[in-house]
């Protein structure tokens, strides 16, 4: 299992048009190597923006129960966002079978800052899409913040800290490149 913990910036940074079917499978983003204390990135733990397309982040647990194993990631304790996919043409991309705001062992919160996953669109360039549903097997934790938030006349965040969203503006997460 790869730790990606700390950074500046987002943990996993994928973006770009030709950014296309990476797997993000079995890592610990944003958190300790035991997977059960916060080291979050600053900005987001899984980035997937500019036009990627067909990336797969997670996927079917090794085996039953609540542990975060095989393909499984851990994301959890960032400063805004654990899995962002944001940008016309991000599309067909899957988030399935991860722990997202929460330790390995699903046990406790850690939970990301603004949400668990932001699903946006672009600045008036159409929407960002997953392949299907979010996936199966995701045990997601809201945010810490009391209440929901969403993008002023835009969004509409589900009570498990899932946004998805048009245009971004006030109080959309930092797109900044990192």
């Amino acid at each position: 299992c790869n730790v990606i913990s700390g950074n500046s910036g987002s943990g996993i940074y994928i973006s770009g048009a030709g950014a296309d079917r990476n797997a993000i499978e079995g890592n610990f983003v944003g958190v300790t190597p035991s997977g059960t204390a916060a080291l979050g990135n600053a900005y987001h733990g899984v980035e997937i923006n500019g036009g990627a397309r067909e990336n797969k982040v997670g996927g079917a647990r090794a085996q039953a129960g609540f542990t975060c194993n095989g393909l499984c990631n851990v994301i959890s304790g960032h400063g805004q966002v654990g899995v962002l996919v944001a940008e016309s043409g991000s599309d067909q991309n899957k988030i399935q079978g991860n722990f997202i705001g929460v330790t390995s062992n699903g046990t406790a919160a850690l939970p990301n800052g603004l949400y668990g996953v932001a699903v946006i669109a672009g600045y008036g360039d159409g929407p960002a899409q997953l392949a299907g549903q979010l996936g199966p097997a995701n045990a997601i934790q809201r945010p810490s913040a009391p209440g929901s938030r969403a993008l002023p006349g835009s969004g509409v965040v589900q009570p498990l800290g899932i946004l998805t969203a048009g245009a971004a503006g006030a109080g959309a997460p930092d797109r900044t490149p990192r």
